[in-house]
């Protein structure tokens, strides 16, 4: 069944087709699952969220105590006439490879937890199909990858633009 909403209306149509006796109902089951997976999507969305922001935080800081490292190098390229964006590009390529790292060890672990759920779905549920592991490796590998760098380029550019006076 593509939509459990619609069980209501089946288990009627089935109920009155010649010779069927009787029709079992679990719509109080289908609408609790249908409950639990809508919570669970809300709290993996506001978790998501909040692993944004402690991306960015994190990536921030990173970039604010390189700066800080690297404070007598830019002010020595400030005096000798460089732009702001010369001076801006080392710190975002950094976030962007510290976005990636996120990335890799976040499908891997990813990678690791669908791997162990797929085989005990196996075991346990042997008419449930789900995706192959290295199918979901191969799909979200890029998406995470895209979103590693964006996040990464993103939280080093504000902590650039806080940080440094250029």
């Amino acid at each position: 069944m593509e939509k459990p909403e619609l069980a209501e209306g089946l288990v009627s149509a089935a109920a009155g087709q010649p010779g069927v006796e009787s029709v079992a109902n679990d719509s109080d089951t289908i609408n609790t699952l249908i409950d639990w997976a809508k919570t669970i999507r809300l709290v993996g969305v506001i978790i998501f969220g909040i692993l944004i922001l402690i991306s960015l935080f994190l990536i921030g800081n990173s970039i604010k105590l390189a700066v800080f490292g690297r404070r007598r190098e830019i002010e020595i390229m400030k005096f000798v006439g460089a732009t702001n964006w010369f001076i801006r590009w080392p710190f975002i390529i950094e976030g962007i490879l510290i976005g990636i790292l996120g990335a890799a060890i976040a499908v891997g672990l990813l990678f690791l937890g669908y791997r162990y759920a797929f085989t005990q779905a196996q075991l346990s549920l042997p008419f449930v199909t789900l995706p192959d592991p290295q199918v979901i490796l191969q799909w979200l590998s890029w998406q995470f990858a895209l979103a590693g760098m964006v996040i990464g380029a993103l939280g080093s550019f504000l902590s650039i633009r806080k940080h440094l006076n250029v």
